[in-house]
């Protein structure tokens, strides 16, 4: 288990810093076009699914090993 949470705990830190990365981008930066803005928007939200499917899957490995034992 601790090695699930420490993987969880890292890739949750790096999909974070990406999502804070693109929203200060985003906010504060230079966009080309339109479809370059919709083109980052469309990575923040493919990195808040990310996320989301890392915390769904924390879970159901939590689960699993409460039912096991």
């Amino acid at each position: 288990m601790s090695l699930d949470l420490y993987i969880y705990e890292n890739m949750l830190k790096l999909i974070i810093e990406r999502e804070n990365a693109l929203t200060e981008s985003i906010l504060y930066g230079p966009v080309e076009d339109f479809s370059n803005f919709k083109e980052q928007k469309a990575r923040l939200l493919e990195l808040a699914t990310l996320k989301q499917d890392l915390k769904s899957l924390l879970e159901k490995v939590t689960d699993n090993e409460s039912n096991s034992t």
